[in-house]
């Protein structure tokens, strides 16, 4: 990296082009990836056409999985450019956290789409054992609740990082507006600290799309 007497100390604007960018990239390569997942059931569709329903709903599952997705990355998104906007770049170990943050934001749909990868593969390697009549579709969607956790701990790490990020501007200034996005990045990352215990405890009976979805309804409740 080039040092700082050449290129100045870091600052906002240095990094509010390469946020948006990443997370952009990041939303995207789930969606680029959806077509073939939903593909893969249609053409077994045909292989197996008296699984319609069991089909539909896997399909659906995938859909509904990627929008959630998309908002969770958008509230992450959110966090981290207000972060960046209302901290600036102010303290030490900011361009680090920054890095982190960006680095689990990558790691996070590389992860979604293998859960979902591994779960498609999985229904089309059972379906030919009329696993739709002899499993029932509950549980087909809560296989592999491992998938599901890791998801949890890098949203709880993501939200944790913010926290320490606006922590460290806040001891000197006690802005209010940063003091929100401490208070609200922390509550969020506890959240989901309790969605990987439920996950270990109850991620066999529920399905960790349900747990998800309150997490979503609970954010746009407390927008509102």
């Amino acid at each position: 990296m080039l040092p700082i007497r050449k290129i100045g100390s870091p600052n906002s604007d240095f990094w509010a082009g390469l946020i948006d960018g990443v997370y952009a990239i990041a939303m995207t390569l789930v969606a680029l990836e959806l077509p073939g997942l939903i593909g893969k059931l249609i053409e077994e569709f045909y292989k197996h056409s008296n699984d319609l329903l069991f089909i539909s709903i896997l399909i659906g599952f995938e859909i509904f999985t990627y929008a959630l997705i998309f908002l969770v990355l958008y509230e992450i998104w959110s966090f981290h450019k207000a972060s960046l906007v209302t901290s600036g770049m102010k303290i030490k170990g900011q361009n680090l956290i920054n890095s982190l943050i960006l680095v689990i934001s990558c790691v996070i749909p590389g992860q979604i789409i293998f859960n979902l990868d591994q779960k498609t593969d999985l229904v089309i390697s059972k379906l030919g054992e009329n696993i739709s009549n002899n499993k029932p579709i509950i549980q087909i969607l809560i296989d592999s609740p491992s998938g599901e956790i890791a998801f949890f701990t890098l949203c709880s790490l993501s939200f944790l990082l913010i926290y320490l990020y606006n922590k460290s501007v806040f001891s000197i200034n006690h802005d209010k507006n940063v003091g929100y996005l401490l208070k609200s990045s922390l509550r969020r990352s506890v959240i989901f600290i309790c969605f990987i215990v439920f996950s270990v405890v109850l991620g066999r009976f529920i399905p960790a799309i349900l747990i998800t979805s309150l997490y979503v309804g609970y954010v746009f409740y407390e927008r509102n």
